[in-house]
């Protein structure tokens, strides 16, 4: 059921509906807490809305789920301590 609400959550996103996608990303944690794609996805949109916070939580747990991610970590640089 996560990865559904995570790949409409996809759609969403390509389609510019911002707040869809992150309520169908928020939707696909509660499923699964540990679904990589929604992991990674909803903390690059807090990222790109200033949740900084939100998005460095949520990323390193997509780093704990799967260490092998460049462009998570790539992102956690970016945003810094999340303060």
């Amino acid at each position: 059921m996560a990865e559904a609400h995570a790949n409409l959550a996809s759609v969403y996103g390509r389609r510019g509906q911002v707040d869809e996608a992150i309520a169908e990303l928020e939707t696909a944690l509660r499923c699964d807490p540990n679904n990589l794609l929604a992991l990674r996805n909803l903390g690059f949109a807090y990222a790109s809305l200033g949740r900084s916070k939100d998005a460095r939580d949520l990323l390193l747990r997509a780093l704990e789920v799967n260490p092998a991610q460049d462009r998570v970590r790539e992102r956690l640089s970016a945003i810094g301590d999340g303060s």
